[in-house]
Parts: structure tokens; C-alpha cells; sequence
């Protein structure tokens, strides 16, 4: 085992925070599955882990639920809760956590984007076990998010800009 666990998650056409938190709360249960092994002591530790989450045991092993349909639910504090959890976890089991969020860009659609951008800053800004990696197909607003002073997630990231394929090497 290498010691590090990762997940990709999709934000294609999210249009609302409440599924852009169901898509980071899916990812983080596949995460833990893969990276916590299914003890008693286990579920009672991680308790402590997630304010604001449900632990589920299925089939012998985890899943985290949060109550997006509450009224008073936050789906931005959400993500918050998960991804702080994620990091304790990670630093019990002491393993690195690799998040790869696929057309990141999308997340500029959907409501609270501010808010949910500078939210995964705030996280990624002081997590030692979880890395993120943003990947999407537009590079004009992918630059707007990375590049922009005015947005939350403003020179935070190594940027790595992928050319487009020549055809010649694309046909082999």
C-alpha cells in the first residue's frame, strides 16, 4: 500500500451547492471506505471526526450522510464539515488523500460559488494529508478562478496547462 487513497469527483453542469456537497460527501465516503478498516472502534473514533455527519454502516462497511434537505442546512458548511473530517481521518490512518475535481470549472455556475471556493481554500490552505488536483475543459474560466485576483481560490494552485493533441499524435 503506497499510502495514498484518491477519489474523483465530477462537477459537470452542478448547478446547486446542495450538489456540489453530495458529489464531495460521496467522494470522502469512498475514501473512507477504501482507506479505514471496519472495527467498532473505528465508527466511534471517526464519530469524533465529523461534526455535522452521519456515520451509516452498509454491508460491513461506511457511508457518511449529511441531511442535505434540511431546511437550515448550510450545503457550504457541508463541504466544510467533510473536508475537515477527511483530514483527521487521514492524519489517524495516517495516509495521503488525493481529491481530483473534474470539470472544476462548472463550480462557477453554481450558486454560492464564492463561498464554496473559498471553502476549499480555507481546508486546502492547511491540510497536511489531503491534496487537491482541479482539472476541466475550459481553460478561459478555469484561468478566471486560478488567475483572477478577485476569486477565492485566487494563486493557490501550481498550474499545469496541457496543449491540445496534434492531430498526427492523436490518430497513433
Amino acid at each position: 500500500d503506497s499510502g495514498v487513497h484518491f477519489v474523483a469527483i465530477d462537477l459537470f453542469c452542478v448547478v446547486y451547492a446542495n450538489d456540489v456537497c453530495s458529489k464531495i460527501v460521496n467522494g470522502v465516503s469512498q475514501l473512507i471506505r477504501a482507506m479505514v478498516p471496519f472495527t467498532k472502534k473505528a465508527i466511534q473514533w471517526m464519530g469524533d471526526c465529523f461534526k455535522n455527519v452521519n456515520i451509516v454502516v452498509k454491508a460491513g462497511g461506511f457511508e457518511l450522510k449529511l441531511e442535505l434537505n434540511q431546511a437550515n442546512f448550510d450545503p457550504v458548511e457541508g463541504i466544510k464539515d467533510i473536508l475537515i473530517g477527511l483530514e483527521k481521518v487521514a492524519k489517524k490512518q495516517n495516509k495521503r488523500v488525493v481529491i481530483f475535481i473534474d470539470e472544476f470549472q462548472d463550480l462557477l455556475r453554481a450558486d454560492h460559488a464564492d463561498r464554496i471556493q473559498a471553502t476549499i481554500r480555507s481546508v486546502a490552505q492547511v491540510a497536511e494529508y489531503l491534496c487537491f488536483i482541479f482539472s476541466g475543459s475550459s481553460r478561459y474560466m478555469l484561468k478566471k478562478i486560478f488567475d483572477d485576483r478577485n476569486q477565492p481560490l485566487y494563486m493557490l494552485c501550481e498550474q499545469i496547462r496541457l496543449e491540445r493533441i496534434s492531430v498526427e499524435e492523436f490518430k497513433k
